[in-house]
């Protein structure tokens, strides 16, 4: 990302060593946490300067983000060498940008619609059981370009989850080391409700089927997507705007409001209601 010198209300150039501090506060525009006096400045001093160059800060930090290209440098699917570029794609979730493999949580999202040719139209599946078969990737952890993390360490973090869950607080996470060969097992459990259910009134059974509500933004309606929604919905009626990681990346209503820095006071404050 190219920034410029800008200049302050004292009219000095913004020093860029001050300005890499600034930055490391974009942590907490995915992590709320009610802000001090001194990071409220600073907040208010990056949006000053992201307005100015007309850029959001959802584009900052997908420009902060390590691409996928330069995260995985070798990549097997089924046993087979394939292009990590056809496997992975970057995918907003609860804590900023990830690189996802078989994530279809959004409707209308233009990274498949830029790359239909390479992603399949349904989640894949493997053939066998056994790791040899699965999913297998060559991370770079690229460790002298550290400046901010979410824990203190060295490494990535994997969340698996459903193809159509959006992958929030509540997936599986888990922690992998630099260094290190990693093996992740995962156990499926499959659960099918009858047709015969849908028969009863939902005051008595209290669920609903996928096809029986649509929802705004998720491609498939599921307990988790809903609660995500309503996470969405009780955030704009409290703080009047919406976070980028519950947008698709077009398709927007441009009568929405994103959230910015100068929400996040807000944001820390019904964080903790859902």
């Amino acid at each position: 990302m190219d920034i410029s010198p800008l200049s302050n209300k004292k009219g000095t150039k913004t020093n860029i060593s001050e300005l890499m501090e600034d930055l490391r506060y974009m942590y907490f525009f995915i992590k709320y946490k009610s802000p001090t006096d001194e990071e409220m400045q600073r907040y208010t001093r990056l949006q000053k300067i992201f307005d100015k160059k007309k850029i959001t800060p959802e584009e900052v930090l997908r420009k902060l983000s390590p691409s996928c290209e330069m995260m995985f440098m070798k990549c097997l699917w089924k046993g087979l060498p394939v292009k990590c570029s056809h496997l992975f794609q970057p995918t907003k979730t609860s804590e900023g940008f990830c690189c996802t493999f078989n994530s279809y949580v959004f409707k209308n999202t233009s990274i498949y619609e830029r790359t239909a040719h390479k992603y399949p139209a349904t989640p894949q599946r493997q053939s066998t059981c056994g790791y040899q078969t699965g999913l297998i990737a060559l991370i770079n952890n690229e460790v002298d370009d550290y400046y901010a993390a979410y824990v203190p360490s060295v490494g990535h973090r994997i969340r698996v989850s459903n193809p159509y869950h959006y992958a929030d607080w509540n997936a599986m996470n888990i922690l992998i080391a630099t260094r290190r060969v990693n093996i992740v097992s995962i156990l499926p459990e499959y659960t099918e409700a009858s047709e015969e259910i849908r028969e009863l009134p939902l005051s008595q059974r209290q669920c609903l089927y996928p096809d029986e509500k649509d929802l705004i933004y998720f491609n498939v309606y599921n307990f988790r997507s809903c609660l995500v929604e309503c996470r969405m919905n009780i955030t704009r009626e409290m703080c009047n705007c919406t976070p980028h990681y519950y947008l698709p990346d077009n398709g927007r209503d441009p009568s929405i409001k994103v959230c910015n820095l100068l929400d996040i006071p807000c944001l820390a404050t019904i964080n903790g209601l859902y």
